[in-house]
């Protein structure tokens, strides 16, 4: 019963116009990991781990700023490419695509005394380490058999929450309801006409998508279902100073201090149709941006000449974070009551078929700490001719948190458990080759695959039917995101124009499965209110990058 005793919490707690609930899942979206950086780094599937003499490496290990060589060195990466969103829901199926263009990363490293008894080397960098884009139009086609609507979970939310703090219909239709201390869902959807409570008096409240059969009226589900759009856009971005220490050429050491950004938006309007001429129709806009910041420490061992060994600890990263939300409803319904006649009309008696509500904007601030990772490489450079390089990397997303602006765990200590729960070990594994024909040029190519974190069996299902477990969501935005893992297929080329600079060339094809639910299962007294199947979603991703790079 994880949302139910989420809400009595939010329910107790919520000040004016703030919501202290957050989306388990996105905590697995604020996770992301995608390859950027260089053009070299992007072509090698990131496996830089014990390789260094990249600035990018040091997202694999700080200690690769030891096996810089030049001086000083500066470069600036770009990229663009397609982003394609191919889904399918109960039996129909859509494709959005839309073209990507990003600066990458720019990097400034120093080194001095390269050669000697102990080398110094230190940089700073920027690159965009994760993206947000997706994109969803779907019309449901064949639902399932007896089909629930969102209104039928908010109103199982408001049940809920009507059992610890009564919620009077008076209350809920009052234009100042959200400075009571309530969770928004319900006086949403009372106010736009989706709910309606047993008596005046408060729960358990139901669907008012109600029709009459043999004289009784019985609760109906969606003819159909459509997500009209569910856009999402942003970056996560990390900003490096790192450090190293070469000595002798046998041992290298890194540091390394990042700031990491998240900047993310979502839009999503969603509709049902039942009856003729009865629908509803909801719309969410949420932003959330924070930075925080996080520490890794490295080392790279070379025994003999051409074998490498690397291993590093990326610390989490501990964001602030600023959520900023808006919700609106609407519906036409048939607007009969159990005991016979209307149950909402105007001034003048007349019958009231079409309600509608928006929020306040809301504003929620606080912590989130995203996962630390371990990361160990192995390499062998076969003299000029070439090297090739492997990876492993191990991250918890289990170990994801949310905490109060203060930083108290406890406050969240029900999402957190569920995440817990829910979410696992993801395992990375990464292998490049870099072949050069000439002392000018090179060829490469790399391959990454990342499993799928998602620990609960409940949440390992099959994903054309409706889910089998609660997932906690928050506010007035029903829809959660399940993302499965990771592979990208990399190559590229190399070419020195001048002894000082440098380009590279790099195109990654990336593809990711997701599923999307409308909202969630509920489980209501012992009554279970299903989801629909979720919309799944094959996203494939082309890009080309290009790094411009000086050796002073």
């Amino acid at each position: 019963m994880k949302i139910k005793n989420l809400f009595i919490m939010a329910s107790l707690a919520v000040p004016p116009f703030v919501a202290e609930a957050q989306n388990e899942a996105a905590t697995q979206l604020y996770s992301r990991q995608d390859l950027g950086g260089s053009a070299r780094f992007q072509s090698m599937a990131g496996a830089f781990g014990s390789l260094g003499g990249d600035y990018s490496s040091v997202r694999q290990n700080p200690a690769g700023i030891a096996l810089m060589r030049s001086p000083a060195e500066i470069s600036f990466t770009f990229s663009g490419g397609m982003n394609k969103d191919a889904a399918s829901w109960m039996g129909n199926s859509s494709t959005t695509q839309s073209g990507l263009f990003n600066l990458d990363g720019f990097s400034y490293t120093n080194s001095s005394n390269r050669g000697s008894e102990v080398g110094f080397s230190f940089g700073f960098g920027v690159n965009r380490t994760g993206s947000f884009n997706r994109e969803i139009t779907q019309m449901g086609g064949n639902m399932p058999d007896k089909s629930y609507s969102v209104a039928d979970y908010i109103a199982g939310i408001a049940t809920l929450v009507d059992k610890n703090k009564p919620l009077a219909p008076d209350n809920l239709g009052k234009e100042n309801a959200w400075d009571l201390g309530y969770t928004w869902f319900p006086i949403l959807g009372y106010q736009s006409g989706l709910i309606s409570p047993t008596d005046k008096d408060g729960g358990p409240y139901h669907t008012r998508f109600v029709y009459p059969v043999n004289g009784t009226l019985i609760p109906f589900g969606p003819q159909t279902a459509t997500m009209k759009s569910y856009r999402e856009r942003g970056n996560i971005h990390n900003m490096d100073f790192s450090f190293g220490f070469n000595m002798r050429e046998h041992f290298f050491l890194g540091a390394a201090i990042t700031y990491s950004s998240i900047k993310y938006s979502l839009s999503s309007k969603y509709n049902e149709s039942f009856k003729e001429p009865d629908y509803l129709y909801m719309e969410n806009q949420l932003t959330a941006e924070g930075g925080g910041l996080g520490v890794s420490l490295g080392m790279i061992v070379q025994p003999v000449q051409g074998f490498k060994f690397g291993l590093a600890y990326f610390s989490p990263t501990w964001y602030k974070m600023r959520d900023r939300y808006i919700g609106y409803t609407e519906s036409h319904t048939p607007n009969l009551a159990p005991g016979g006649g209307y149950e909402v009309t105007d001034d003048k008696g007349k019958p009231v078929y079409f309600l509608k509500s928006e929020t306040p904007e809301g504003i929620t601030d606080y912590r989130f700490r995203s996962p630390g990772r371990w990361v160990a490489g192995a390499s062998y450079i076969f003299g000029r001719s070439g090297l090739i390089s492997f990876d492993y990397e191990y991250r918890q997303l289990g170990s994801n948190g949310l905490a109060c602006p203060e930083g108290r765990y406890e406050e969240y200590a029900d999402i957190n458990a569920a995440v817990k729960e829910d979410f696992g070990a993801e395992h990375t594994y990464r292998v490049g080759l870099e072949l050069k024909p000439s002392n000018r040029s090179a060829v490469r190519l790399g391959y990454l695959y990342r499993t799928n974190p998602i620990k609960n069996p409940a949440l390992k299902t099959d994903y054309t039917k409706p889910a089998e477990m609660e997932i906690i969501v928050d506010r007035t935005l029903p829809h959660y995101t399940l993302f499965e893992g990771q592979q990208a297929f990399t190559g590229g080329l190399g070419y020195r124009l001048s002894p000082q600079f440098y380009m590279d060339v790099a195109v990654v094809y990336a593809t990711q499965k997701s599923h999307t639910y409308a909202f969630p299962t509920l489980n209501v007294n012992k009554e279970i209110i299903s989801s629909l199947p979720p919309i799944n979603v094959d996203n494939s991703r082309l890009t080309a990058s290009l790094t411009f790079g000086y050796k002073f």
